[in-house]
């Protein structure tokens, strides 16, 4: 004998099953997925940090001195200090 409750199901079933092609594909649906659950969301490790400036910055290099470059051309060979001296201008 069906009960009040039975007869709820069932007719959602039936109104389920005219409409689509597979029965159980919607009592799937209904008994086995469960309402989605919102993780917290957590940085991701490679983004910036907490605390970091900017971007991404310049490394701080200094330029070498020419003058002292020249000289150590001059004892190594000092046509090479020439030519390099009529290269860069000086």
């Amino acid at each position: 004998m069906l009960r009040n409750s039975d007869f709820k199901s069932v007719s959602s079933f039936v109104l389920r099953h005219s409409l689509c092609g597979l029965p159980f594909q919607y009592l799937l649906l209904d008994f086995f997925m469960p309402e989605r659950t919102q993780k917290p969301v957590e940085p991701a490790p490679w983004g910036p940090k907490q605390g970091d400036g900017g971007g991404p910055r310049s490394p701080d290099i200094s330029r070498p001195d020419t003058k002292d470059l020249l000289k150590k051309m001059r004892k190594v060979d000092p046509n090479q200090s020439k030519r390099y001296r009529q290269r860069t201008g000086q």
